[in-house]
């Protein structure tokens, strides 16, 4: 049924984002993608109606908008000198007012604690989900004695939501749903327990999942993938990580105040860019509110003497593809400036300014790396190659930070802090053992990955790139130059942060920018 499967779609996708914050349903904007074949008449006429009946049935009197559309409608399948054809149905990609906006009301009350829909697998998947993710358990009462009934009460892929509350709130939500034009009916289904299984018992029996048997069996098909596709030791090391998730939790661990200082004056900070570089928003962002006052300045900028490093007191690499990253990460920039001899005087002198900071961040931190010979105390500072899982890595992790005479994490040292990467060449590498042995004796780390007792880690994914010595991070010798592959820039406020333990406005990440502004004389 076309016009059924189209409304499904809809109503779907509207309850996945239901938890979202979304404050009413005419709020919610959709883009569709209808798949069809238009060669057949009676896949014409499913689309005309399917689109008639979006429009006519659901979008006009919900008051939803579909202000953007894609049509793929060539879904045939021809072999065999097209004599064999297979033609798709018709199928709606999309990206219940009245309940719709009662749940958001629960929702923005801090009435529900937890919700999933219930779509593909059913109710089975949802609740899978809802105890893998959240790593309590769930006991669920069935109830039914029919195997058919329990299988269909199981897996059927109707609309619905699982929501978790409080027994009062449990009450007030089947009162309200008794009225019938909230078109919904209600189900107990069970409790949240500690232990981290999923159990479903029926009048005859009782089944008990464990944590363990459903995360092996629900990521059975990514690592077969990720062995294939990737570094076969690494996917081992990652199932070793998700079936043991006590080992990975991440969490912070602040041993410094928050600066309170404010400045009357704003230094002029430089946010370098080159072609592919798209970090530099977040990153002046930052500085602007350590009380800098930030300046976007291209490289033709400095080629064409436009405008001069010496005007600034600072400048900032950061993240970003430049160049595309052909030549390697960061070396196309890095060359930019060594082969070109004014570039590499006006650098060279920058670097050596004891007045002046310094700061790059995962391609800004590979093109520091690549600058070495001319920066003052970077001699022994490693190159970031690619990254031992093979694979672009950008996923939240931790670090420690180490004690080290880096302006930028002046107090902060001991600390554990979350923060997220995105680098496919981040693995620290030392041209000898010399260079390295020379890099620790001189505490040129600042931070390093870690686990959740703060001690460096090789195993991953809490270290994701396999550097050596777990090292993210390194400054020169007198702390004025920094360069680090984790994106303080995208954490320095929490809710940029995808998961965080703090409420506050600010991060602990604002620290470093703060610190950057007391270094400036």
């Amino acid at each position: 049924n076309a016009e059924a499967s189209v409304r499904m779609a809809l109503s779907e996708s509207i309850l996945n984002i239901l938890s979202s914050g979304v404050n009413k349903l005419s709020d919610v904007k959709i883009s569709a993608n209808w798949m069809a074949n238009p060669n057949k008449n009676e896949s014409n006429s499913d689309l005309f109606n399917s689109v008639k009946s979006l429009s006519e049935d659901i979008c006009q009197i919900w008051k939803i908008t579909i202000p953007v559309g894609k049509d793929s409608m060539s879904m045939e399948t021809r072999w065999n000198n097209e004599k064999d054809i297979v033609v798709s149905p018709l199928s709606l990609i999309a990206s219940l007012p009245l309940f719709f906006n009662y749940i958001t009301f629960l929702v923005q009350k801090g009435q529900i604690l937890a919700l999933h829909d219930r779509s593909d697998g059913g109710l089975a998947a949802c609740l899978s989900e809802m105890v893998l993710c959240s790593e309590m358990g769930a006991e669920i009462n069935i109830g039914l004695l029919d195997k058919k009934k329990v299988a269909s009460f199981l897996f059927n892929e109707e609309l619905g939501l699982v929501i978790q509350v409080e027994k009062n709130t449990a009450k007030e939500i089947k009162q309200t749903l008794k009225d019938p034009s909230y078109g919904a009916s209600v189900i107990e289904l069970g409790n949240p327990i500690k232990e981290n299984n999923l159990i479903f018992s029926t009048e005859t029996e009782r089944l008990e999942f464990s944590y363990k048997e459903m995360m092996k069996n629900w990521w059975k098909v990514s690592h077969k993938i990720q062995k294939e596709r990737d570094n076969p030791k690494v996917a081992e090391e990652e199932l070793r990580s998700v079936l043991n998730p006590k080992k990975r939790k991440l969490s912070q661990d602040i041993k410094f105040r928050q600066s309170s200082d404010s400045y009357s004056s704003r230094p002029k900070i430089a946010i370098l860019r080159e072609q592919g570089i798209n970090g530099q928003t977040e990153m002046a962002a930052a500085f602007h509110q350590a009380y800098f006052d930030s300046y976007d300045v291209h490289m033709s900028d400095l080629i064409m003497k436009e405008k001069n490093l010496k005007d600034f007191s600072g400048i900032v690499f950061p993240g970003g593809f430049s160049y595309g990253d052909v030549l390697g990460a960061g070396k196309g920039w890095a060359n930019s400036i060594l082969f070109n001899s004014f570039l590499y005087d006006e650098f060279s002198e920058f670097f050596s300014d004891k007045n002046k900071i310094v700061l790059g961040v995962c391609n800004g931190c590979q093109i520091l790396s690549s600058l070495k010979k001319i920066i003052p105390g970077a001699e022994n500072w490693p190159n970031f190659i690619k990254n031992y899982s093979d694979q672009f890595e950008a996923r939240l992790t931790q670090v420690n930070v180490q004690k080290s005479s880096s302006v930028f994490f002046d107090g902060m040292a001991g600390s554990r802090l979350i923060v997220p990467v995105a680098h496919g060449e981040g693995r620290a590498q030392f041209e000898s053992n010399i260079s390295f042995d020379k890099f620790s004796e001189e505490k040129l780390a600042v931070i390093k990955y870690c686990d959740d007792e703060s001690s460096p880690t090789q195993n991953y994914p809490l270290n994701p790139n396999g550097s050596k010595d777990a090292i993210a991070g390194c400054t020169s010798k007198d702390g004025r130059i920094t360069a680090m592959m984790p994106h303080p820039e995208r954490a320095f406020l929490n809710r940029q942060i995808s998961w965080t333990d703090a409420e506050d406005e600010f991060s602990p990440w604002k620290m470093i920018f703060l610190n950057a502004r007391k270094a400036i004389n």
